[in-house]
């Protein structure tokens, strides 16, 4: 891959810089660096043996190679959180004015509680789980491909992987079925679109999550997220089109801009769409069509997320949780409970009505507010009062 390109009057030396804590990143990272380089793409990695006292200035080679590579990988672990090292490099990247979100790829090797602000809203690839490293290494490398040009094959190289969310890991449960039949009639031939459908808080867009994730190979086109709820239709197709080195015909009429668009991608490998969080209206008071939103042909699936029942899709109604796999969510991140905790857990998950996002909320108040018992919560939810121990 040539690192050559400009943009913005900067003179990309590096197709990414790698940025990882010794303590506890540097075998992920330098496994990582030999692998693209072997790969023939051009990384920066530096061995520091040693974290930055506060008082010690950042080198100026490590900053002008940050500020020179077109990427960032991040080798998230806990120990990169609290390095001085890594937020040096962070604010260097940060700091020069064409540094975006986008070019940021984070690795997230280690599971990590107090994530750097700067890194709240970037897009996560899981890979902490031996399974997780091939995938994790492919859609880094997508992200990192040139753009889309016949190879001496004829084959066409890869494309991005626009996937933000994380999975949730052993958090998520109770949905092995839903994955399967997701799958089944994505590859039905019968219909390319299916919608998740099911109330506000039931867990659709974490099934679309898991499912993008886990069936990730099988999408050599790419794998595309966009929030449906915020972006407009045509501003979506033109983001797709941006992470898949898919041309844009600026100054054209909207239907050429479309039209193109679709046919481009149709000559790709097999790519997934996921249209998270469809809206139920419009600006006005008129449901919004999903037909528009569909690729005319082409190898092209979409998964959407939706509370209402949509026309045009094959549909996929998922329900709340039953109560074991309820119970698995809430306590996931708990140390053994007692029979008491056990039946005080039963309550809040049969109270919640076994939703995923309000077990997923409790949880995580009941782990960062570690004094408070389930018990205590239980009664706080039942009664709105609290019984001392």
């Amino acid at each position: 891959m040539s690192a050559s390109n400009h943009r913005a009057g900067v003179a990309w030396q590096y197709d990414a810089f790698i940025s990882y804590s010794n303590k506890d990143g540097a075998d992920f990272a330098w496994t990582l660096h030999e692998r693209l380089k072997s790969d023939g793409i051009k990384c920066f990695i530096d061995k520091h043996p040693y974290d930055l006292l506060p008082t010690t200035s950042f080198p100026h080679e490590i900053a002008s190679a940050v500020v020179t590579s077109r990427y960032l990988i991040i080798v998230l672990t806990p120990g990169y959180c609290d390095s001085a090292w890594t937020q040096k490099e962070l604010g260097v990247f940060f700091a020069d004015k064409d540094a975006a979100k986008e070019r940021v790829i984070v690795l997230y090797v280690f599971e990590v509680v107090d994530m750097p602000p700067l890194l709240r809203d970037i897009q996560f690839i899981e890979c902490h789980k031996a399974e997780n490293y091939e995938p994790a290494y492919q859609a880094t490398r997508r992200v990192l491909a040139i753009p889309w040009s016949p190879g001496r094959d004829g084959a066409w190289s890869p494309t991005p992987f626009g996937l933000m969310q994380p999975r949730l890991g052993k958090r998520f449960v109770g949905r092995e079925h839903d994955l399967i039949e997701l799958h089944k009639r994505l590859f039905g031939g019968h219909q390319s679109c299916v919608a998740v459908e099911g109330m506000p808080g039931v867990g659709k867009t974490q099934l679309a999550i898991e499912y993008a994730h886990l069936h990730s190979g099988d999408y050599p086109g790419g794998v595309f997220w966009i929030d449906a709820e915020h972006t407009p239709r045509l501003a979506a197709f033109r983001t797709i089109a941006g992470w898949a080195c898919v041309p844009w015909l600026e100054g054209e009429k909207e239907n050429t801009q479309i039209q193109t668009f679709w046919r481009e991608l149709a000559d790709r490998p097999r790519s997934l769409i996921v249209l998270d969080n469809f809206p139920e209206v419009t600006h006005g008071a008129e449901y919004l069509a999903i037909r528009p939103w569909l690729p005319p042909g082409g190898d092209i699936h979409v998964l959407v997320t939706s509370r209402r029942c949509l026309t045009d899709t094959l549909p996929l109604l998922i329900q709340p949780l039953d109560k074991e796999a309820g119970l698995l969510l809430l306590t996931a991140d708990s140390l053994p409970p007692s029979e008491v905790e056990v039946r005080a857990a039963y309550d809040i998950v049969d109270e919640l009505g076994c939703l995923p996002l309000a077990l997923e909320i409790v949880r995580a108040y009941v782990q960062r507010h570690q004094s408070i018992s389930f018990k205590e919560y239980r009664d706080i939810l039942l009664t709105g009062t609290c019984q001392q121990k």
